[in-house]
């Protein structure tokens, strides 16, 4: 009655920060939090393939710091599928005040329906001309089979 059990989930995150530029690119994603199944969940290269045709609960969480600079920058991440295709929907936003007080964290979780060796990765841009980067331990991506 109710809960979880018996469904496969995987949460990875990571252990050092990525100097965001005025670009969308890959942020690291390097380290394995938990993994149920790890025959279906395969984390390379900052990208998480699902070995498993499916539908997914899948939650992001991005936290960014602005390391200098005093310009109120903005920061963005978006979940990427198969490297160039935009999750619809999952676009999140960072308001990074200032040096010393920029830290801020956007999140989204969306259902996906997932095909065999799909693949999952977050990128990020700053919008500003502070230096903003992702926080160590701050990343997260969390996929739970439905």
């Amino acid at each position: 009655s109710g809960g979880i059990t018996g469904h496969r989930a995987s949460s990875f995150y990571n252990s050092t920060s990525t100097t965001l530029t005025t670009s969308y690119a890959t942020v690291a994603l390097n380290q394995t939090a938990t993994n149920t199944a790890t025959s279906l969940f395969q984390l390379a290269s900052n990208v998480v393939t699902i070995k498993k045709a499916g539908t997914y609960m899948i939650m992001m969480e991005v936290t960014t710091d602005v390391t200098s600079g005093s310009a109120r920058s903005e920061s963005q991440a978006e979940l990427h599928k198969n490297g160039t295709t935009v999750v619809s929907g999952t676009l999140i936003g960072m308001y990074n005040r200032t040096s010393g007080r920029g830290l801020a964290t956007g999140a989204c979780t969306t259902i996906q329906t997932v095909a065999l060796n799909d693949t999952f990765e977050i990128k990020a841009k700053k919008v500003g001309s502070d230096t903003v980067l992702t926080a160590v331990d701050g990343v997260r991506l969390t996929f739970m089979e439905l």
